[in-house]
């Protein structure tokens, strides 16, 4: 008997395999999780920086400011986001889709080591990654 005999030889099992495939396949097609409009970031920098015991203003000013200044030379760049906050500040450069990301994370290192020269020297750690980000913010 080969395989292919088996289901001409038993056709109300095939179709119950069938009909629970169908029924399978649409429960899970309306469990899916869909947006109307997905939120898609592409290729981002992030940039980390560490100042113990700053104020926010000070951060802002000190480091956020010359950092972007910076940045703001790096090309392909779409746009810079940034949160500072209990000692800390949190940077995204966000480029087009076209953009090798480790060649981006390069020339954003090298923007960040131009400006370490105007950061105060409590700045504790600086640290640079990239990725590109999918539909709901997380990395591909």
């Amino acid at each position: 008997m080969r395989l292919s005999d088996i289901p001409i030889d038993r056709p109300v099992a095939t179709l119950m395999v069938l009909v629970c495939l169908m029924v399978l396949g649409s429960v899970s097609a309306f469990l899916l999780p869909l947006d109307f409009f997905p939120v898609v970031a592409g290729p981002e920098v992030d940039i980390n920086v560490s100042i113990p015991g700053s104020h926010p203003l000070e951060a802002l000013r000190e480091v956020e400011l010359p950092i972007e200044e910076e940045l703001a030379t790096v090309a392909g760049l779409e746009s810079i986001r940034s949160w500072t906050r209990g000692g800390h500040v949190w940077m995204e450069a966000q480029f087009d889709w076209s953009t090798d990301i480790e060649t981006k994370k390069i020339e954003v290192r090298a923007a960040v080591e131009r400006a370490r020269a105007e950061l105060p020297d409590d700045v504790d750690h600086i640290e640079i990654e990239g990725e590109i980000s999918g539909p709901g913010g997380g990395p591909i």
